[in-house]
């Protein structure tokens, strides 16, 4: 490229910055014939640069955007603009099209005439197909949003696998800093690994209500519990208790969506080991309580497990209901209040 942009009056440093420069570099005259090119330009275009010099960019311009490009470059060279920034399409010289960006500037002469313009070449196919496929992928996206199984797969997946791998990380974490003698730095940066990985497993039970909303909201309190607590003797094989007292229909969405989610998060307590869950459900004058506690006369004190605890801490946070948490030998109870 030296060689033929020698003949252009451009500086010696110039000349050399733009040889090497990674975007694409071309300087042509008043006809539109091309003086000179570096690689990235001829990587562009796919033509060398002796090629190019023997032709013009009206002849590698796609004819449909070519009425465009010669009303602005004519403005250029008569003056009344010193550059103009456009989009164009390049027909290669393998035949396919290639989207860029020009950045065109005068180039004058001594006597101050315009003689040669220079275009700085930006490559944005991949942003042009972006841009195109968008509708289709917006389409596709749409679909899945407008369909309640995919929704209902979605959300299971973020609240199954996704979350439970997060909690098997938070888990393996607090054991990993029980286990181990550590310095306070050490601690506090497993403690807050520790509260990124809730916070991820919160997010995603928060987006997989959105995908999917609880049963609750569309078929009524009472059915969303009642097939909630079917759920978990179906996968559990437990004797549940079930009583339901005062009117449960006609709540706020936001409380529903947090009884349910006392509810389910409440019962995950008692998914293992055996003995008579009893679940109840009740309606009083200014809250509504979920209560579930398993008499387990075999086994010792225990602790209710923190992950699912700090998930529905985070869940009755926006309503601001209250958690209470009771174990004992021989008894597991947790009470959730939430006002209405």
């Amino acid at each position: 490229m030296s060689r033929n942009l020698k003949t252009v009056a451009t500086p010696h440093g110039l000349r050399a910055l733009f040889a090497k420069a990674s975007v694409g570099f071309s300087v042509a005259d008043r006809s539109g014939r091309f003086v000179a090119a570096n690689e990235a330009y001829v990587g562009i275009t796919g033509y060398s640069e002796e090629e190019l010099t023997r032709t013009n960019y009206q002849s590698i311009t796609y004819p449909p955007d070519l009425p465009e490009n010669l009303r602005l470059s004519t403005r250029v060279y008569a003056g009344e603009i010193s550059q103009a920034v456009y989009e164009k399409r390049y027909v290669r010289k393998a035949g396919d099209l290639r989207w860029v960006r020009n950045s065109v500037s005068a180039l004058r002469d001594s006597s101050g005439r315009v003689g040669h313009v220079v275009a700085l070449t930006e490559d944005i196919s991949d942003r042009r197909h972006a841009e195109s496929n968008a509708p289709k992928s917006h389409h596709k996206l749409r679909s899945v949003v407008d369909s309640p199984e995919e929704r209902r797969r979605i959300a299971a997946g973020l609240e199954g696998d996704t979350s439970e791998l997060m909690v098997a990380v938070s888990r393996s974490l607090q054991e990993l800093q029980e286990s181990l003698v550590l310095r306070a730095a050490e601690k506090v940066a497993i403690s807050e690994a520790v509260a990124l990985a809730d916070r991820f497993v919160g997010y995603m039970s928060a987006l997989a209500h959105i995908l999917s909303p609880p049963v609750s909201i569309s078929a009524g309190l009472r059915q969303g519990l009642l097939d909630c607590v079917e759920g978990f003797r179906s996968s559990t094989g437990a004797d549940v208790e079930t009583t339901f007292s005062g009117d449960l229909e006609l709540l706020p969405p936001s409380i529903e969506a947090a009884v349910f989610s006392a509810a389910r998060l409440g019962l995950a307590e008692f998914r293992s080991g055996a003995g008579l869950v009893c679940f109840r459900v009740s309606r009083e004058r200014d809250r509504v309580v979920v209560e579930a506690d398993r008499v387990e006369p075999d086994r010792g004190e225990s602790d209710l497990e923190s992950i699912d605890i700090a998930r529905l801490r985070r869940d009755l946070r926006s309503v601001g209901g209250s958690i209470e948490v009771y174990f004992s030998k021989g008894l597991r109870r947790f009470r959730v209040s939430i006002p209405i």
